[in-house]
């Protein structure tokens, strides 16, 4: 059917548990096999969610989600399966108090949360159409979680049915992606901690189909994973996360995922731990130009759109002072090609041209392939100023946008050695619907404050050291 020919349709099922979630988006529990009075003899009979057997007949459907559990779990049904799925399901006694209750774009699982923040379209060529969406995941659990994302297990798709996909691992900020048995780690969140990933999707447009504009069933899979040893690790449940009918809009949810209110029959029934309250309070309450990490605080000190050279090429430069909240030193670098502005008239803007190295900011190191800079390493409560321009071409005769959002991606620094810096954890950051002052022609934004002197990338991984080691001398 023309409506739903180019629809992703997903099951999941857990093949030890006798449990399936079918491409209906509905639950199924297994109930036994089916007889040889009718059709199916031999073939896995299902329970609904109100604990009936759903029929073998066509318009039931019994069969068709015996066809999917089969092809996700082949082998016999045994006894021990049968006894286990009879086992009631953990999932109809919610472990913790429910978070997502009330919110639109909202999932969650027995560990963790996620809702979506932002959702925007944009353009980067006449044929080239992105969505963005920026989601927030909470930890439930009293444990650190450790998320990453499954390759090729994203898409977005418009209510003409086209079909965005994820188109590389830069596609994906802030989360580690999963490719067969190779991880990154850097997307750990501790008890009650919440951040924000990044998923960019892409369509491109042949000028003929036409374009959805109203909203978007936006599907990607993250996996669960667990730390047997160092640097090794275990991968555990996968999970399906599916947000229908996603609008194009600003800030469209509540940042907010703090546990809702226990349902008022819950009584005193309840045995699991609590969901632990997200940690710290936010350093960036009323201050819209802010984005709080817990580790660090950033805000856009200044920001400026001039018109440039013979095509008036827009230029926007963005002051962004970092503060570091902790009480060791830390250090910060910028990821590469990360750095994205958008107005809102789906306009984008661009760190530099695709092919050549990412000079685009100042003020901060880079982290770019296996090349780690960390010049900027920030004492306890110390601030300084990083400084971000971004460019975009277009014809002279095009408005400027009245709002930008700013995306930026931020590396946490941890030293391996005196010669040896790696990445130990990404923050995805967004700044949401503000203005650019308008500048005169070529003058530049206002100079960064306590712009630290450039330095080799050597001599910056030794300036850390050090100071890790004098922090290590002070508390002996």
């Amino acid at each position: 059917m023309a409506e739903s020919g180019r629809k992703t349709y997903r099951a999941t099922a857990d093949c030890t548990a006798g449990r399936i979630t079918a491409v209906d988006e509905k639950q199924y529990t297994l109930g036994g096999v089916w007889d040889n009075s009718d059709i199916g003899a031999g073939r896995t009979k299902w329970r609904g969610a109100d604990g009936q057997i759903i029929g073998r007949d066509n318009a039931s459907g019994g069969l068709a989600i015996s066809q999917q559990w089969e092809l996700l779990c082949p082998g016999p049904v045994s006894p021990a399966l049968l006894s286990q799925a009879a086992v009631p399901s953990a999932r109809s006694t919610p472990a913790t108090v429910p978070i997502c209750a009330g919110k639109r774009f909202c999932e969650e699982t027995d560990s963790f949360g996620v809702i979506v923040r932002d959702f925007r379209p944009s353009t980067i060529s006449g044929s080239v159409r992105v969505v963005s969406a920026t989601l927030k995941f909470l930890n439930k659990t009293n444990r650190p979680l450790i998320l990453g994302y499954v390759r090729s297990a994203g898409v977005a798709v418009d209510e003409r049915g086209n079909r965005y996909t994820l188109a590389s691992a830069e596609s994906v900020r802030g989360m580690g992606e999963i490719t067969g048995r190779e991880f990154d780690p850097k997307f750990t969140l501790a008890p009650g901690q919440t951040a924000d990933t990044r998923f960019e999707f892409i369509w491109q447009w042949n000028g003929r189909d036409i374009l959805g504009m109203k909203a978007w069933d936006v599907e990607v899979a993250v996996r669960s994973v667990t730390e047997v040893a160092p640097g090794q690790y275990r991968f555990g449940a996968e999970h399906a996360l599916q947000f229908r009918g996603v609008p194009p809009a600003a800030v469209i949810s509540s940042e907010s995922l703090a546990p809702s209110q226990a349902p008022p029959d819950a009584g005193g029934t309840a045995t699991a731990e609590p969901v632990p309250e997200v940690r710290a309070t936010d350093a960036c309450v009323g201050r819209p130009r802010c984005f709080s990490s817990g580790s660090f605080v950033a805000e856009i000190q200044h920001a400026a759109l001039t018109h440039e050279g013979a095509y008036k090429d827009r230029v926007a430069r963005l002051n962004v002072a970092i503060r570091n909240t902790t009480q060791r030193p830390l250090s910060l670098a910028y990821v590469a090609k990360s750095s994205v502005l958008t107005d809102n008239l789906g306009n984008r803007f661009f760190w530099g041209t695709a092919g050549t190295y990412d000079t685009s900011a100042t003020g901060i190191g880079k982290v770019e392939g296996n090349r780690v800079d960390p010049q900027m390493t920030l004492a306890p409560g110390e601030s300084r100023v990083a400084t971000f321009t971004l460019r975009r071409r277009t014809p002279r005769t095009d408005p400027d946008g009245a709002a930008y959002t700013y995306n930026v991606t931020v590396a946490e620094l941890q030293v391996i050695n005196s010669q040896q810096v790696r990445t130990s954890r990404e923050h995805s950051i967004m700044f949401a619907d503000f203005a650019l002052t308008s500048s005169a022609v070529g003058s530049a934004a206002a100079p960064p404050q306590s712009a630290a002197p450039v330095q080799s990338t050597e001599q910056n991984i030794k300036k850390l050291s050090d100071a890790i080691r004098g922090l290590g001398s002070k508390k002996r």
